[in-house]
């Protein structure tokens, strides 16, 4: 469970939720919370588990989760700047998901192995 004290926190996801132009009802509706328990959470009386604040970043990805949780930087995503990130970001995942797979390949073969060597009759090995 997220227990947000901090009354920053409050006051930045309803400055959120009015720069969408959202009231309670429309932001429940949006995110999964029930009108009840969001009135709740923004007034400090109720906490909410790592589920909903996720709820809150995928329903609105331009969110940054930095800003809601810190208060630290822009509240919204710099399109312009994540387009000239991306392709390097990109690369840099690819990279890493081939090196990922070999060393996954790697240790298949080792597990491989030693299933092998445990199956051998005692003698044997």
């Amino acid at each position: 469970m997220i227990n947000m004290m901090d009354s920053a926190f409050y006051e930045r996801l309803r400055t959120f939720m009015n720069h969408k132009n959202l009231n309670i009802n429309e932001f429940s509706r949006e995110t999964g919370f029930s009108s009840g328990a969001l009135s709740k959470i923004l007034n400090g009386k109720k906490s909410f588990g790592i589920d909903k604040l996720m709820n809150i970043f995928i329903t609105f990805p331009e969110l940054k989760p930095q800003w809601l949780l810190l208060g630290e930087g822009e509240m919204l995503h710099n399109p312009e700047q994540e387009e000239r990130l991306t392709p390097v970001y990109v690369r840099t995942l690819e990279k890493e998901n081939l090196i990922l797979g070999a060393k996954l390949e790697a240790l298949q073969d080792v597990l491989k192995h030693v299933v092998m060597v445990k199956e051998l009759p005692y003698e044997t090995r």
